[in-house]
């Protein structure tokens, strides 16, 4: 009897997606035929129940949802219209007083006995329509009124709700609450907790999520890693010493290397670290630190140093640059000799810039042939014209013509 109780309840799982299909009762009165034919009634009534349950758990959740959405629209409606009564109470003041989300939420959910999944619900629904303040007051008065409506979904969705809506000091409260509350938060918990904290650039808040996260030994996934990074890269900060060392945290917590989109996410920090630094030291600063996780052998990395270099005009250190590259055999491409053009053409050699042109567009130089494009063409012409070149001008202009570039 247990081992077609079993077997019935694997054929239950392979055809209780049928019944909402067209042909789903058919199939299902075949197969509720076969096993009468056979003789196996524990298989039928076990089948039977299963369909019940199912479906009784499906019109559940609907119903749930559906009161839900039924709650939170009453809560704007009431919203609207005692703030209505109050402007219309303090008309002639120049700011009428507001009605508090504790107060509209304790007067809609009067008396009303919410199970878990409509608790959740209503806080998703309050939430999406933009009321962040009301939603974490339906999370008070379930813990105050109803602690069996409370669940770890419940504080979950509350996260969610300050993450979306960049309420980082909220989101962290509704974290620690749910620790009392003697739910354990798992690493989708944190993630939340962690994009609250990215959205504002808090590097600190982020740090304090990755410290419990240790505490209660929670390994940290790729998501965490991307989130954590925002924080460093909030407005084009270029916190590089801040990003360096949540890699190392989360590479050390999760007991492997990082993996690609961190390590990008990672050079685009160093990356904004060096556009921003006000000296090469900075810049310099910023893509040593990618060295300890051998990150900065790579194209991306070396090009925008050598953009620094050109802001500044340090045409030798970015031939330095240069030919470090060729040495570890990284690839250069375009934008790499752009860059080098640009700090030669900055710190007044002229003659550099047209060298490294030459070896663009005949290949003297390099082993593959990197096309000079339009930014080559027009930054040495502009040079050109700066200092009254008229011959290298019409030698620049002799090789781009034949390309067909406009």
């Amino acid at each position: 009897t247990d081992t077609r109780l079993n077997l019935s309840a694997r054929l239950l799982s392979g055809f209780i997606h049928f019944t909402n299909s067209s042909r789903g009762g058919r199939r299902l009165a075949c197969f509720v035929r076969f096993l009468c034919t056979h003789g196996d009634a524990e298989c039928v009534v076990s089948l039977y129940i299963g369909l019940f349950m199912s479906v009784m758990d499906d019109t559940e959740a609907k119903f749930g949802l559906m009161l839900a959405r039924q709650l939170a629209q009453r809560v704007h409606e009431y919203v609207r219209k005692k703030e209505d009564e109050h402007k219309q109470r303090d008309r002639f003041n120049r700011y009428p007083q507001r009605l508090g989300a504790a107060e509209a939420v304790s007067a809609v959910l009067q008396g009303t006995q919410l199970n878990p999944f409509t608790a959740e619900n209503l806080v998703k629904e309050l939430g999406r329509s933009g009321a962040p303040q009301h939603a974490l007051a339906v999370l008070d008065q379930v813990a105050d009124g109803n602690p069996n409506a409370m669940s770890k979904h419940l504080f979950d969705a509350a996260i969610s709700v300050c993450a979306t809506q960049f309420l980082a000091k909220e989101a962290w409260c509704v974290f620690e609450s749910m620790a009392k509350a003697g739910f354990h938060p798992d690493v989708q918990s944190c993630n939340m907790v962690i994009a609250a904290f990215s959205h504002g650039g808090d590097v600190a808040g982020v740090m304090r999520v990755l410290d419990d996260m240790e505490e209660r030994r929670i390994k940290p996934n790729e998501y965490t890693g991307m989130s954590a990074l925002q924080a460093c890269l909030y407005k084009r900060a270029g916190r590089h010493e801040d990003a360096v060392c949540l890699v190392e945290r989360l590479v050390q917590s999760s007991g492997r290397p990082a993996s690609a989109e961190v390590a990008d996410a990672l050079l685009s920090v160093c990356e904004a670290a060096m556009d921003k630094s006000e000296g090469l030291d900075g810049a310099v600063a910023a893509f040593n630190s990618l060295r300890p996780l051998k990150l900065h052998a790579c194209t991306r990395a070396y090009n925008a140093l050598l953009r620094a270099c050109a802001k500044r005009g340090h045409w030798q250190q970015a031939q330095v640059l240069y030919d470090e590259m060729l040495e570890a055999e990284i690839k250069a491409d375009t934008a790499t000799l752009n860059s080098l053009i640009k700090a030669c053409l900055t710190g007044g050699a002229l003659q550099n810039a047209l060298g490294i042109f030459e070896w663009m567009v005949s290949g003297k130089r390099v082993a593959d042939d990197i096309p000079a494009d339009i930014e080559t063409y027009n930054t040495l012409i502009r040079a050109c014209h700066q200092v009254r070149a008229l011959p290298a001008t019409v030698c620049i202009l002799e090789q781009f013509f034949p390309t067909g570039m406009k």
